[in-house]
């Protein structure tokens, strides 16, 4: 039970991870984020801290503006994040 706690936290970890270098890559600040998404700056805060767990409604939104949606894979494949024009595939 303890391996499989470690596990979920290494992968939000790397979600999170994931989350703030693409934010970054498109030169947006947590502000720009909030007014983009419509979620407000301090929750992003606290999902880029790891404070909190965002719902999947959540991150849709988060991701949206960036091109990218939540994409259920293999657990082998270890991607979270997938750019959405390849959403489909």
């Amino acid at each position: 039970m303890q391996d499989n706690k470690k596990e979920l936290e290494k992968l939000e970890q790397e979600f999170i991870n994931s989350f703030i270098n693409l934010r970054k890559r498109y030169d947006l600040t947590q502000q720009e984020m909030a007014i983009n998404t419509g979620i407000i700056r301090e929750t992003i805060a606290r999902i880029e801290t790891g404070k909190t767990s965002p719902q999947i409604r959540t991150l849709i939104k988060l991701l949206e503006p960036l091109g990218y949606t939540v994409k259920i894979v293999p657990k082998e494949q270890k991607c979270a994040i997938t750019p959405k024009k390849y959403e489909n595939n």
